[in-house]
């Protein structure tokens, strides 16, 4: 998992921040349950627990963002950008589809 999408799902966790720490250690910068379950004083299956309860709310999302319907060729995709470069990206994209659009038959 990227720091990227531990961070879009961070908002649907309800578990405390030590939990979501220990998950990020292990999910996100590959630690070891092991040296998790030490760092915490934790046994190694609080650490894997909570490990799953991040992982379970990434799939979760995963299969929210496979269930948009969206055109052939097409995905989606988060940005974090400042508004200026938003508002262009958006007027690109208006311009895109307007070029691309079926035509009919005549």
């Amino acid at each position: 998992m990227t720091d990227t999408e531990f961070h879009l799902i961070r908002p649907l966790l309800n578990i405390s921040e030590n939990r979501i720490e220990a998950a990020f250690s292990y999910l996100v910068q590959g630690e070891s349950l092991r040296s998790i379950a030490e760092k915490y004083d934790w046994s190694h299956q609080a650490v894997h627990d909570a490990v799953g309860v991040v992982w379970r709310s990434f799939q979760k999302y995963q299969e929210g963002q496979r269930a948009v319907d969206l055109p052939e060729g097409w995905e989606v995709v988060q940005l974090r950008v400042p508004t200026e470069l938003a508002d262009k990206f958006r007027s690109e994209l208006a311009d895109f589809e307007r070029r691309n659009q079926k035509k009919p038959d005549a």
